[in-house]
C-alpha cells in the first residue's frame, strides 16, 4: 500500500511539474546530510542506484537519439555493477516505483507535444522561439553562461523585469566579456562549496544542491527553453536561494542570543527592510500587469529592443487607434505604431506580426498602396500568413466601393482604374472581375468584357459572371 501511495503522489508531483523527476535525489541527499551513514554506505543505498537506474532506463528509452545517452550507459554499467546483489523482488520493487509514473508521465508529455516537437526544424529557425540563431557558437555559450549570472542577480534584486525575454532583450556576449567569466567563476565556486559541504555533511549543502539541481532543466544549457532567460522558472531554485539568505540572519540572531532585545530589534529591522523594498517592488510591477496596454508600454521602456514587446506594443497602439473617432489622435497612435514595427524590421526582417500590424496601421490610415506593399513584404516571409491575405482581400474590397462610387457619377474609366487595383490586389475576387466586364458592356465594348469575365472565372468562377458572359455570346 505504502509503494502504490507513493507512486501515486510522485506520479501527482510530476504532472504539477517535471521538476519532481529531481526529488527522489535530493531526498536521498538530505538523509545523507542528517543521518549517520558513511559516504560508501550512501554510494551503495538501494535507493539512489535504482533511482540513477530508473533515470537511464527512461533516458535510453526516450531520449536515445540525443547524443548524451553515453553519459547515461556509462552511468548504467557503473549501476549494474552493485546493482546484482540486490535481491530481485525489492530491485522490481524499486524499479517499478519509479520506472512507472516517470514513463506514464513522459508518454503523456510527448503525446501532448508530438505536434510541436515535430516541427523542431521550424521551432530552431524562429528568431523569437529560438533567441540564439543568430549567434555564432561561442556566443551562444558565452551568452548562456552570463544569463546563468542574471539569475542570481534577479534573485537578489528582481528588476528589471519583463513579460518576455526573447530575442534581443539580453545582447550576445562573447568570451571577452568579463561577466561571462565572473558567471563561470561563481557557479564554480557554488559547485564545488556544495560538493565540499556535502562531503563534510554541511546543512549549508541543501541548499546549495536545491539551487543547482532545480537550476540545471531551465539553465538553456540542455534544452532550448524559447528564451534568453525567465525568471520565473528559478522558482524552484529560489528554496535554495531563501535558505541560504537566511543563513546569515540565523548568524546574526545566534550571536545575540544572550541579548533577547537587541536579537529582537534585529530581527525586526531586517525583515522590515527586506519587506518593504521588495513589497514596493511588487506593487510597482502589479500595476504594470493591469493590461497588456500597460505590460507591454512598461516592459519595453526597460528593454526596448526586445521583437516581441515591439510588435506588442505596436498592436496595442493600433487596436487603441481603432476604437477612436478623433482623426488627429487616431493618426498620431498610428504613426506610432508604424515608427515601433520599423524598429523591429531593423531589428529582424523576419518577424511576420510586424508585417500583418504595419499593414493595418496603413490601411487603418487609408494609404491602402503602403498596407498592400507591406502584405506583400509580409507573405514573402510566409505565404500561408492568413492575416495578411484577409488584409488584401479587405482593400481589394475597399478598390470595388469606390469604383462603383465613380461609375455612379459617371466617371467610367476612373472606375476601371479602381477595379484594376482591386483584381490587382486580389486577383480572386470575382466582383471586381464582374464589375470591370459590366462596364465594358455598358460603353459597347463587348470583346473587352468577355476576356475580363474568361479571366475571372478562370481565377474565381461564379454564377453571376458566368450568366452575364453567356448573354454577351448571345449577343
Amino acid at each position: 500500500f505504502d509503494l502504490l501511495m507513493s507512486m501515486l503522489f510522485f506520479f501527482l508531483a510530476l504532472l504539477s511539474k517535471e521538476y519532481a523527476l529531481f526529488l527522489p535525489f535530493l531526498i536521498m541527499i538530505v538523509l545523507y546530510i542528517i543521518r549517520t551513514i558513511t559516504l560508501k554506505e550512501f554510494i551503495s543505498i538501494n535507493y539512489l542506484k535504482v533511482f540513477l537506474l530508473a533515470i537511464s532506463l527512461i533516458g535510453i528509452i526516450f531520449f536515445a537519439y540525443q547524443y548524451y545517452v553515453l553519459v547515461l550507459v556509462c552511468i548504467l554499467i557503473y549501476i549494474f555493477s552493485g546493482v546484482l546483489v540486490f535481491k530481485f523482488r525489492n530491485l522490481t520493487q524499486y524499479l517499478f516505483f519509479l520506472v512507472v509514473p516517470i514513463a506514464i508521465y513522459l508518454l503523456l508529455r510527448f503525446n501532448a507535444t508530438k505536434d510541436a516537437t515535430s516541427n523542431n526544424e521550424l521551432f530552431m529557425s524562429n528568431i523569437i522561439t529560438n533567441p540564439y540563431l543568430l549567434a555564432d557558437h561561442l556566443q551562444t555559450w558565452a551568452t548562456k553562461i552570463y544569463v546563468l549570472l542574471k539569475y542570481i542577480v534577479l534573485l537578489f534584486l528582481p528588476y528589471p523585469l519583463s513579460c518576455d525575454y526573447s530575442f534581443n532583450s539580453i545582447a550576445y556576449r562573447n568570451f571577452k566579456s568579463p561577466e561571462v567569466w565572473f558567471s563561470l567563476f561563481i557557479y564554480s565556486t557554488l559547485i564545488c562549496s556544495s560538493i565540499i559541504m556535502f562531503l563534510k555533511r554541511k546543512p549549508l549543502a541543501i541548499p546549495l544542491i536545491i539551487y543547482i539541481v532545480f537550476l540545471l532543466p531551465v539553465a538553456n544549457l540542455f534544452v532550448n527553453i524559447g528564451a534568453t532567460i525567465g525568471e520565473r522558472l528559478v522558482y524552484h531554485s529560489s528554496l535554495g536561494f531563501c535558505f541560504l539568505l537566511a543563513w546569515p540572519l540565523t548568524l546574526i540572531t545566534n550571536y545575540f542570543k544572550n541579548n533577547a532585545e537587541k536579537m529582537r530589534y534585529v530581527v525586526i529591522t531586517s525583515y522590515g527592510l527586506v519587506l518593504l523594498l521588495y513589497l514596493s517592488l511588487s506593487w510597482n510591477r502589479n500595476k504594470e500587469w493591469e493590461n497588456n496596454e500597460t505590460l507591454f508600454e512598461a516592459d519595453l521602456k526597460k528593454f526596448p529592443k526586445n521583437m516581441l514587446l515591439l510588435s506588442g506594443e505596436a498592436r496595442n497602439l493600433y487596436y487603441k487607434a481603432e476604437k477612436i473617432t478623433d482623426s488627429l489622435q487616431q493618426t498620431k497612435l498610428l504613426n506610432q505604431s508604424i515608427n515601433l514595427v520599423d524598429r523591429g524590421l531593423r531589428v529582424n526582417a523576419n518577424y511576420i506580426h510586424m508585417y500583418q500590424t504595419l499593414a493595418l496601421d496603413f490601411y487603418l490610415l487609408k494609404k491602402y498602396e503602403n498596407a498592400i506593399s507591406s502584405s506583400r513584404a509580409g507573405l514573402k516571409v510566409d505565404s500561408t500568413d492568413f492575416t495578411l491575405k484577409i488584409t488584401l482581400t479587405t482593400i481589394s474590397k475597399e478598390f470595388i466601393i469606390k469604383g462603383i462610387s465613380e461609375y455612379k457619377k459617371g466617371k467610367n474609366e476612373n472606375a476601371i482604374l479602381f477595379f484594376d487595383k482591386a483584381i490587382k490586389t486580389d486577383n480572386k475576387n470575382a466582383d471586381a472581375y464582374y464589375n470591370k466586364a459590366y462596364i465594358f458592356k455598358e460603353i459597347g465594348d463587348t470583346l473587352s468584357s468577355i476576356e475580363c469575365l474568361k479571366l475571372g472565372i478562370k481565377n474565381n468562377p461564379t454564377k453571376q459572371q458566368i450568366k452575364l458572359l453567356n448573354s454577351l455570346y448571345k449577343k
